[in-house]
Formats: C-alpha cells, sequence, structure tokens
C-alpha cells in the first residue's frame, strides 16, 4: 500500500525528482501578427507589372483553397478578375447597321462602317478590357449589303427615268399658219 509521499502515487505530494505532479511550463505566446496594409480603393486594380506570378503547376495552398484557373492573385491577398466591357461603338456599328434596313436610309449604313472600324483599333488596344469584336462582322456585312442594295435600287431607278424620258416622243409643234395680207395696213389686219 502506498503512503504519503513516497511518489507511488498515491494521492500524496511527490518528491521533487517526480516530473508527475510538476505543472507544464506555459509555452511563450506568439507576437501579434502585423497590421494588415489599407486596402485600395474600390475599382483600384494594379498595373499587370505589379501582380505576382501565378504558383508552380501543382501547387494547392494550405486549406485545399485554390485560385480559379486563369486568374492571378491580387497584391492584397484578395483576387483580381478582370474587368471587361463592351465597347459602345461596336454597339453603336450594329444598330445603326440594322436600323439602317428598317428605315430604308442608307446614310446610316454608311455611318456604321466607320464606327466598326473605330470600335475594332478600340477593342485592339484595350488588352483585353474591352469585347464586342463578334459585333462587328455582322455590323460590316449588314451595312455593306444595304449600301450595295440601296446602290442597285438608286441605279435601276435612274436608268428607268432615263428610259422613261428618252422613250417619250417629242410633242411636234401645230403648224403655224402665217397670214399675210398684200397691200393692207397693219391696224386693219389685226382687226381682221
Amino acid at each position: 500500500m502506498a503512503s504519503w509521499g513516497d511518489g507511488s502515487g498515491g494521492g500524496g505530494w511527490a518528491s521533487p525528482d517526480d516530473d508527475r505532479n510538476v505543472p507544464p511550463t506555459p509555452s511563450p505566446t506568439p507576437p501579434a501578427p502585423a497590421p494588415a496594409p489599407a486596402p485600395p480603393p474600390p475599382g483600384y486594380y494594379p498595373p499587370q507589372s505589379q501582380v505576382p506570378p501565378p504558383p508552380p503547376p501543382g501547387y494547392t495552398p494550405a486549406g485545399g483553397y485554390g485560385m480559379p484557373p486563369g486568374y492571378p492573385q491580387g497584391s492584397y491577398g484578395y483576387t483580381v478578375y478582370p474587368t471587361q466591357k463592351t465597347d459602345g461603338a461596336a454597339v453603336g456599328a450594329l444598330i445603326c447597321a440594322i436600323l439602317s434596313w428598317l428605315t430604308c436610309f442608307p446614310l446610316l449604313a454608311i455611318v456604321a462602317l466607320p464606327l466598326a472600324s473605330a470600335a475594332r483599333k478600340r477593342i485592339a488596344l484595350s488588352e483585353g478590357n474591352l469585347t464586342g469584336e463578334k459585333l462587328l462582322a455582322p455590323a460590316k456585312w449588314i451595312a455593306i449589303a444595304h449600301i450595295a442594295v440601296s446602290a442597285l435600287v438608286i441605279g435601276a431607278l435612274v436608268i428607268a427615268l432615263i428610259g422613261e424620258i428618252a422613250s417619250e416622243p417629242e410633242p411636234t409643234p401645230e403648224p403655224f399658219q402665217l397670214r399675210v395680207e398684200l397691200g393692207a395696213p397693219a391696224a386693219t389686219s389685226a382687226a381682221s
């Protein structure tokens, strides 16, 4: 049977050499994390040169959470999603081309062609921020078709008008009768 103080674990005080009743030493407290940097203003996206490169293939961050493919990690720890807007000139070119057919007014088709050209240049220079490339080909071909049909219709009308003018017989003047009386005074001939 165990007695008090024999170190057998019978419930009493143990000897100083016994580690069973010594409280564990407290671990040092970890230092407080550094404060997070201030978030950027709304709508701010860092330039492409400040975006860190994507992780190597096969890398999965801790916790099983990963970035969706194709989206780089932002410099402040949030995901930077690229914003894309449809170019207004591309939409305007398509609207003008369609309205030119609905209104039978070829000037709208003529306006659609430079709008489509300007939109194509702006989309190419936007580095992927503007879309609408798929609207430009239909706008261009609808406008060209309307201009061609309008030119054919106007040409046919001009030819028909010229043909109509050419086919009319020239009116012949009524025969002019000249009455000349010899020896009569001019005043009496007017009275007769």
